[in-house]
């Protein structure tokens, strides 16, 4: 495997959905929702992370590119990425009350693209 090669791997989004995921192998990091949080939390990551975080949560909207697949897990991951990827050099954290976790394994799938940080 060549140094920063992608590797790809099969994901499960949850509820159903699977994607591919690209290992990464040039040290890009990515904020994702732990699989299996609570949901109630999830939810307030996700408000937080779309909200007070200012994270750009348009392409998750109903009717746009990253709306698919539409459950709680994979919107928290878009949000809180986006939260992170742009304000981890600033003190930024990957954890929204636990229920959150950096991983090398891009997320980016279709016409979802994760930005990343790092």
């Amino acid at each position: 495997m060549n140094i920063g090669a992608d590797v790809q791997q099969p994901l499960d989004l949850g509820g159903g959905a699977m994607g591919v995921f690209n290992a990464s192998s040039d040290g890009r990091m990515f904020c994702v929702a732990k699989r299996g949080a609570e949901p109630g939390k999830l939810q307030d990551g996700l408000v937080w992370a779309c909200g007070e975080g200012q994270a750009n949560c348009s392409d998750i909207q109903e009717g746009q590119p990253c709306f698919e697949p539409d459950n709680l897990e994979s919107h928290a991951s878009y949000a809180y990425n986006n939260y992170y990827a742009r304000d981890w050099v600033v003190g930024g954290t990957c954890d929204f009350n636990g229920t959150a976790t950096i991983t090398q394994n891009d997320p980016s799938m279709d016409s979802w693209i994760f930005i990343y940080c790092c």
